[in-house]
């Protein structure tokens, strides 16, 4: 799913950067990039999700006649069939993350679920209070179409929106004017209406999020983008206590985790869903090779409705509850540093880095520092990645368009040259995932 300002035909779209070396079964992969909304981005998110719903639904029709040799009147009206089994993975890029999210919440209404009251026991969301641990959630698509949640990732999306999360501080009265301007998305992203709250605290949108079996998000730090900061793009906030594990840590907890839950199902003869987190597997990441890579964070999945409560007796912060919510269906979130990669910038000569470093000491990466701590809370990471340490060059933050390599055309084309290695990471990471899905 595309920004507001790409294009289904930009040639660097991520439907050129899938790797198809790294599908690990044999199973059909089909990369669709959506077309509906592509120049009307102005009316809102819900219309933006809306289209987008029917344009997935129309796909998932047109792709499985194709291979079945059937019309669509025919598997309309024909239920003896055997079922089809089709998995919907969704990358959104910038705006196209908050039309995903929409949009699944639109699916999980219109497709039909043959089994009521379903449940993620790890996120604590469900619509009958029931649990069921041992059956995969899926939606029905004419009779025998059975579609499965997979993976759902954004890069540099805006998902607390744009109100207090603008590179540079500016008052409300301009952020209302701004949001005008904008048309209808604009008043959505500044939130001078409650659909971003809603989208972040409802479980009308939350229980789909949590039937996905990954989710992930990629941000960039360190003040390189000028219109999604990286807050807002990991859903970070400075009144969010929300645990945050680096990669390496989140394993090891993630093993305490299943060593609880592998004793509690023991003693009820239960069997799990699945483990929150898949070992990582031995694959290249060219934009680590590169430098690019800050750090990988998880956070675990909670239930929510601790996430919901006061703190004494208080209504808890809107951003902060935004924040948390999303936080509780577990992610994967990737922090990018793509300050080396942009073309525009200035370095600064040799006296005046010595001056800038003589007020601000050299010291190492704020989000690495914070590496020793285990545990890191939302808030910690949110100040670590506004931090801009690079003493000796000045950059245009520019990291919104690079970090997706945008191309349209020679000049964007090479302005953002230095993000096709975060893609190829990136195409190889969704690969590999969206393979490890087993009926």
């Amino acid at each position: 799913v595309n920004s507001a300002t790409s294009k289904p035909r930009d040639p660097r779209s991520s439907k050129n950067e899938i790797p198809s070396q790294h599908v690990q079964n044999a199973s059909t992969f089909i990369v669709h990039n959506a077309v509906c909304n592509e120049g009307r981005t102005d009316d809102g998110i819900k219309k933006g999700g809306e289209r987008l719903a029917n344009e997935i639904i129309n796909v998932i029709r047109q792709e499985v006649n194709q291979r079945t040799g059937l019309d669509g009147t025919n598997l309309n009206n024909t239920s003896s069939k055997n079922p089809v089994d089709v998995t919907i993975s969704v990358v959104g890029n910038s705006l196209g993350g908050l039309y995903g999210r929409y949009a699944i919440a639109r699916l999980a209404e219109i497709l039909v679920s043959p089994q009521p009251g379903p449940r993620n026991h790890a996120s604590g969301i469900d619509s009958e209070g029931e649990a069921d641990r041992t059956e995969k959630i899926y939606f029905v698509l004419d009779d025998n179409i059975r579609v499965h949640f997979n993976v759902f990732c954004t890069t540099a999306s805006p998902h607390l929106g744009c109100a207090n999360h603008t590179y540079i501080t500016i008052p409300r009265v301009a952020e209302i004017g701004v949001a005008y301007a904008l048309g209808e998305t604009g008043r959505d992203l500044f939130r001078l209406n409650d659909l971003l709250q809603t989208m972040a605290t409802s479980p009308r949108f939350l229980r789909p999020l949590a039937l996905f079996r990954k989710r992930i998000a990629y941000a960039n730090a360190f003040g390189t983008d000028f219109p999604v900061p990286g807050s807002t793009a990991a859903f970070l906030d400075r009144n969010s206590d929300y645990p945050h594990y680096f990669d390496e840590d989140f394993e090891e907890a993630n093993d305490e985790i299943m060593e609880g839950i592998g004793r509690e199902l023991e003693s009820s003869n239960d069997t799990a869903i699945s483990t929150p987190i898949q070992r990582k597997n031995d694959l290249s990441c060219p934009a680590a090779e590169k430098g690019l890579v800050v750090a990988t964070l998880y956070t675990p999945q909670s239930d929510l409705e601790e996430e919901f409560k006061t703190e004494n007796g208080h209504k808890r912060n809107d951003l902060a509850l935004m924040s948390s919510s999303l936080d509780a269906l577990g992610w994967k979130k990737i922090f990018i540093d793509m300050r080396k990669e942009i073309p525009i910038g200035a370095t600064l000569p040799t006296p005046l880095a010595a001056i800038k470093s003589k007020f601000e000491p050299v010291e190492t990466c704020p989000v690495r520092k914070l590496k020793p701590n285990r545990v890191v809370e939302s808030r910690a990471l949110a100040d670590a990645i506004s931090h801009s340490n690079k003493m000796d060059r000045i950059t245009l933050p520019l990291g919104h368009n690079a970090i997706c390599a945008f191309s349209r055309g020679a000049v964007s084309t090479k302005m953002n040259s230095g993000g096709r290695s975060v893609m190829d990471s990136l195409a190889i990471d969704l690969v590999n995932e969206i393979s490890l899905w087993k009926a």
